[in-house]
């Protein structure tokens, strides 16, 4: 957004998402490329942000592909989550 936008937010790398409640949670989201990654160029690092923007729509098609005909909502969707890959260990083949 850069230094004129107001509010002048102070700018991190990743996401903060903090819940005020009880208890109070805190995380901090980060974006990272993979392991062994060798970005050369600016477009080496667009790559990744291009295919993080395409992640839900792509992981979204079996839910889109299973629902009734016609136009549905995000309401009607079911939501687009990592099932069946929570706790798997990194270099487990899917």
């Amino acid at each position: 957004m850069g230094k004129h936008m107001q509010p002048d937010w102070k700018l991190e790398h990743g996401y903060l998402v903090e819940i005020d409640g009880s208890p109070r949670v805190r995380t901090r989201l980060q974006i990272l490329p993979p392991h062994g990654f060798a970005g050369k160029s600016f477009e080496d690092f667009m790559q990744l942000g291009m295919i993080a923007t395409a992640l839900p729509a792509v992981n979204a098609i079996p839910a889109v592909c299973a629902a009734r005909p016609g136009i549905v909502s995000y309401a009607e969707l079911p939501l687009v989550t990592a099932a069946r890959l929570v706790g798997r260990e990194p270099s487990a083949p899917r």
